[in-house]
């Protein structure tokens, strides 16, 4: 899994800063190796995250590389790939600070203008149908004592659904979930 990507490794904010002035280009992901906290070449995830916004890329995997340093998925965002609530919060104090790189700007202009900005918005409201199934099954304290992220993936998943039956099952899923704890 952590083999077959280039492995860029940072000791500063400036240097992922300028990797990305470099290679923000680049179709490939990688993995960003830093140190971990308590070393002063630690260099914190939100910083890194923001970075990376910054110039139209984007974190997802988190994995631990050794006993110094963990690394995490680093990757050009592809269009398409719907913007969550924090990265858009986040997008919007980078703009306000000035630190937005033009291309990111651009990574935000082609997520408004193909519909991925807003696809997620929302994501955090129980949309009717699923409501009176989690209600009729006696599932809502269920529903509500799962994690916030986990409610989140699942509300994700019912969204991604194209056809009714597959919202159907996708509904029976959830409230089976919630039923289970």
């Amino acid at each position: 899994m952590t083999a077959d990507r280039e492995r860029v490794e940072i000791d500063s904010l400036a240097a992922w800063r300028d990797w990305l002035a470099v290679h923000h280009g680049q179709a490939d992901s990688i993995w960003l190796v830093s140190w971990k906290k308590g070393d002063s070449r630690h260099v914190p995830y939100g910083d890194r995250r923001d970075e990376a916004l910054c110039w139209g890329w984007i974190d997802s995997l988190p994995a631990k590389l050794d006993d110094a340093r963990t690394m995490v998925l680093m990757s050009p965002r592809r269009r398409g790939s719907r913007w969550s609530a924090i990265n858009k919060a986040r997008v919007a104090v980078l703009e306000a600070e000035g630190r937005m790189a033009p291309p990111g700007r651009a990574a935000v202009a082609a997520a408004q203008a193909d519909g991925s900005w807003t696809a997620l918005d929302g994501l955090d409201t129980v949309p009717a149908d699923l409501a009176a199934a989690l209600a009729g099954a006696k599932a809502e304290a269920g529903w509500q004592a799962l994690a916030p992220s986990l409610r989140r993936g699942l509300l994700e998943g019912l969204i991604d659904a194209k056809r009714p039956e597959t919202r159907a099952r996708r509904i029976a899923a959830i409230v089976a979930r919630a039923k289970s704890g």
